[in-house]
């Protein structure tokens, strides 16, 4: 990881070694955010786990019957919750992509509370992609205002794209873990 001063250039790399990233093997898929001054990091999500420096939360397993829930975009806080939009994949001979979304609280220990029950996107062979390419859809980032999520998303791994949806329909479409 690097920190990037005012004018975007690279200021410090960051070494991180937690759950054996750094010792021989690059680990992906964490999920970065900052809480009331100190950084953070969503580790994975069976069990549920967020990190901050030698800290662990560690909750349930959070079910989804769309393969196993990786990273996504970072958590963004909203009244007393951050919410993060996730990818699975489920491999059926060519490998599938969904993408849901979570939220948890917005304090330690960080219980995650509601999850969508069905994907939110689900990746298709509508748009471009060539053969060797999974069918993804990937989310990156993610903005809230005037009461509506924007989310940004890889889609096949050769475009990019943008979704909105309204807060309330996306609570609709959640349920308690």
């Amino acid at each position: 990881m690097f920190r990037l001063d005012e004018k975007w250039e690279i200021s410090e790399e960051v070494q991180l070694t937690y759950g054996g990233n750094g010792k021989g093997t690059t680990q992906k898929n964490w999920v970065f955010f900052s809480h009331e001054g100190e950084h953070y990091f969503v580790y994975q999500y069976a069990p549920f786990q967020v990190v901050s420096g030698e800290t662990l939360y560690s909750h349930k397993n959070l079910e989804w019957q769309f393969g196993q829930i990786r990273g996504g975009t970072p958590p963004v806080r909203v009244g007393d919750l951050y919410f993060t939009f996730f990818h699975s994949r489920l491999d059926h001979g060519r490998s599938k992509y969904y993408m849901g979304a979570l939220a948890f609280e917005a304090k330690a220990p960080f219980h995650p509370l509601w999850l969508t029950e069905v994907p939110l996107l689900t990746s298709t062979n509508r748009e471009p992609n060539p053969a060797w390419t999974p069918l993804t859809v990937f989310p990156c980032g993610a903005l809230f205002r005037n009461d509506t999520w924007t989310v940004s998303l890889g889609v096949n791994d050769m475009n990019c794209g943008l979704v909105d949806y309204g807060y309330g329909e996306l609570l609709k479409l959640m349920s308690p873990v």
